[in-house]
């Protein structure tokens, strides 16, 4: 009973809290809250204290990058972690448990590994970058912003994935934000630096009308069987593991972004942004190992809570048991024969999966078990590991840091997210990688560890991913505001403001609370090269049905005719990229015949399944009720 009027207390509190940060929540404007994980300077560095790295605490060492004493420093410093990292590889010195110890850095993120791959790879592209100095390749101001990118993304490994600890009386600030939408002006007067290296770590100048989204972004057909490697051990919440087919690796992930990942990856990779390879699969056969079972909640823990004076009254952790069976088809036999999932586990497991934190070894039944063959899985998607594009992970960046935040490449950003529904572009979901260039020489880019969420509701308490019929048919909108104390605007009596109203991204920035209306143009301008076939083409291979392809492409289009209106594009704009929509559309497959699309006469027409789903009067009709 205790426990009940704590739990009771503690959602009646919250409830309030929520009420109140509901009726404040506003566009972001007028309102500068601190970023997650505050704001990295230029001109200086924090790495590891190498006379520490054999000690169980690992400190860090501030670097100021305008002094010459100190750019020597760091550089004999990176020589000397290279030693220990080899002789901690060789056996050499022992391997202990270790954690860093420094500001904002916390338990059990703090863990510390030295042969971690990621570090060597960020040592020796620092040490690469002074060669290159020497070399006259690139400017010591060049080298020196790099070299504070690349320590700051080791900074940030060790820090908290999402904020987890909120005061109770601050909280209905923080719930605010969260509840939020992104706003433009043409008022804000923001920055636009002149550095092209920094640009071109960004995104890369496509042309976009060469873009075959069937044929461009397909993995090599896998053929043959895949084998279970190892557990996904990450913070993300959904489900999944790493799996080997043939010569490549992949990361297999189930749950909403089904169809957010591929199709976010199709369009982020057509705009010039960094995402990694990501495809649908329908039904994917992968052959038994136990540990599918037994370390499918391999994940790391997050949790959050609320404290009244040090004193939780409220607490959350991201450690729910997920059953694999639910993201399981069927079993094929020995004998080949088919199990059904449902069959399979009263079968396979002696014990309720009620309660439980995992499957263990002891739960398992070894008799049916000898008769498995293969694991059949319901709809997933895989990620290439290998891809070359993506290249070597460094570790994560955030748009707040530096000076990211004064380029219309980082702020337009929100403008992308809330056309696609991504909101959830987060330090955990972004990535310093080093990319070979045409000439084999590594160069930074700041890329998209996972852009998958999107294709769904993407604003308020309710966020999913690949919810068709839950996308909001508009994601701008102008008022009015009438706030005459924000000391970054004009002092108006009155002044007309846009919203990117059907976005709210999970982890607040100040870059994107400063989008320009300049910016939102720049952006749009990108989004109208894509024809509508190319959309319905992106929409149709991330493994949409027809019917959710024609709900999906008519919602896209309609957001972008309607940030046309806001954004206030000139006529000829208008007339190139307008495309008139039918908001209360009809569709059913049995009788319109299933969504097609092919490039020329000689390509092969591709086709999106049935699956029993119309649309009536704008409305999915026969999905499944999590669609």
């Amino acid at each position: 009973m205790k426990q009940y009027m704590k739990t009771t207390v503690s959602v009646c509190l919250l409830a309030v809290l929520a009420l109140v940060a509901a009726c404040t929540a506003k566009p972001v404007v007028g309102r500068e809250p601190s970023s997650t994980y505050g704001r990295a300077k230029l001109g200086e560095a924090y790495f590891f204290d190498v006379s520490s790295l054999n000690q169980a605490e690992v400190r860090l060492r501030k670097y100021d990058l305008k002094k010459n004493e100190d750019l020597t420093g760091l550089e004999r410093d990176l020589q000397q972690f290279l030693v220990e990292f080899k002789n901690r590889k060789d056996g050499k010195t022992p391997d202990i448990e270790q954690q860093v110890v420094a500001l904002d850095v916390k338990a059990p993120f703090s863990k510390f590994k030295l042969t971690e791959g990621n570090l060597k790879d960020a040592a020796q592209y620092m040490l690469e970058l002074y060669n290159r100095v020497r070399r006259g390749e690139i400017s010591r101001d060049e080298a020196t912003y790099q070299v504070a990118q690349v320590t700051r993304a080791i900074n940030l490994m060790y820090m908290e994935p999402v904020k987890g600890k909120y005061e109770f009386f601050a909280f209905p600030v923080h719930l605010a934000r969260f509840l939020s939408a992104p706003s433009v002006s043409e008022n804000y007067k923001g920055q636009d630096p002149d550095l092209k290296f920094l640009r071109e770590e960004l995104v890369q100048e496509k042309d976009v009308s060469k873009v075959d989204f069937l044929n461009d972004y397909r993995f090599k057909e896998i053929k043959g069987s895949c084998q279970y490697d190892k557990a996904k051990r990450g913070f993300g919440v959904h489900a999944g593991f790493h799996i080997k087919c043939g010569d490549h690796g992949y990361k297999m992930k189930f749950g909403n972004e089904e169809y957010s990942g591929p199709f976010n990856s199709r369009v982020y990779r057509a705009l010039g942004y960094i995402t990694p390879h990501i495809n649908y699969y329908e039904s994917l056969a992968v052959d038994y190992d136990r540990r599918l079972l037994t370390e499918f909640n391999e994940r790391q823990v997050m949790n959050f809570k609320v404290t009244l004076a040090a004193i939780p009254i409220y607490k959350r952790t991201s450690k729910e048991f997920i059953n694999p069976f639910d993201f399981i088809n069927s079993f094929k036999m020995k004998d080949g024969s088919l199990v059904d999932a449902k069959t399979a586990q009263s079968r396979l497991v002696n014990k309720s999966l009620v309660d439980v934190e995992n499957i263990t070894d002891g739960m398992i039944d070894a008799n049916f078990e000898s008769q498995i063959a293969q694991v059949i899985f319901k709809p997933s998607t895989l990620t290439l590991k290998d891809d070359p594009v993506v290249g070597e992970e460094l570790g994560p960046w955030i748009p707040d840091d530096f000076n990211y935040r004064d380029f219309k490449e980082v702020r337009g950003l929100m403008v992308l997210a809330a056309w696609t529904g991504n909101f959830d572009i987060r330090k955990d979901n972004l990535r310093l990688m080093a990319i070979p260039d045409s000439k084999g020489k590594k160069q930074l880019r700041l890329t998209f560890g996972d852009a998958g969420s999107g294709l769904g509701d993407a604003a308020g308490t309710r966020r999913s991913g690949s919810t068709i019929e839950g996308m909001e048919w508009e994601v701008s909108s102008v008022y009015e505001d009438m706030n005459q104390n924000d000391d970054r605007w004009p002092q108006e009596k009155e002044q007309q403001r846009i919203s990117l109203s059907g976005i709210g991204n999970l982890e607040y920035a100040k870059a994107f609370s400063r989008i320009k209306i300049t910016d939102a143009q720049w952006m749009l301008r990108k989004l109208c090269q894509f024809t509508p076939d190319q959309i319905k083409s992106a929409l149709i291979s991330s493994g949409l049905s027809s019917a959710e392809t024609v709900l999906a492409q008519a919602k896209l289009l309609e957001r972008r005719n309607k940030m046309i209106e806001h954004f206030k594009m000139d006529e000829d704009f208008k007339m190139s990229c307008y495309v008139p929509v039918n908001r209360k559309l009809n569709y059913d497959p049995l009788k319109d015949k299933l969504v097609t699309i092919s490039y020329d006469k000689n390509s092969k027409a591709t086709f999106a399944p049935d699956r029993g789903h119309r649309v009536v009067n704008g409305h999915l009709v026969g999905a499944p009720l999590d669609k």
